[in-house]
């Protein structure tokens, strides 16, 4: 065989075996709302809508509560791949871009924006 068909073949086992192993995985889910909660509610729609459409491939633990840590902790474990999904506020203290998100609410009339945006403030 020559080399980029052998280099193909190689890759495609890779691709088959990793998703075997991450077909036999739970994936982690949490949020800061009590169980029966209205999030609480639609997570346990979508995760249901996600292992009918997956076939089961996907399977998805909800964690309510804060049990797997409060919002800070969880963002920090979801970017190191720990959890894999959340549910809840943007903590900044990884990124302190996050929040340029809520900026536009920080003033209610443009005579604050002046002050608040400008130069300096």
């Amino acid at each position: 065989m020559n080399k980029p068909v052998m280099t193909l073949f190689v890759c495609l086992l890779m691709v088959i075996s990793c998703g075997s192993s991450m077909a036999a995985d739970r994936w982690k889910i949490g949020h800061l709302r009590s169980a029966g909660s209205a999030v609480d509610t639609d997570l346990k729609q979508l995760v249901k809508e996600i292992e009918a459409g997956t076939d089961g491939s996907i399977r998805i633990d909800i964690h309510p509560a804060g049990k797997l840590g409060d919002y800070a902790h969880v963002q920090e474990r979801v970017s190191f791949g720990e959890v894999d999904m959340f549910v809840g506020p943007f903590g900044t203290a990884i990124d302190r871009r996050l929040s340029l998100a809520f900026t536009p609410f920080l003033v209610s009339d443009w005579k604050a924006a002046k002050a608040v945006y400008s130069p300096g403030s």
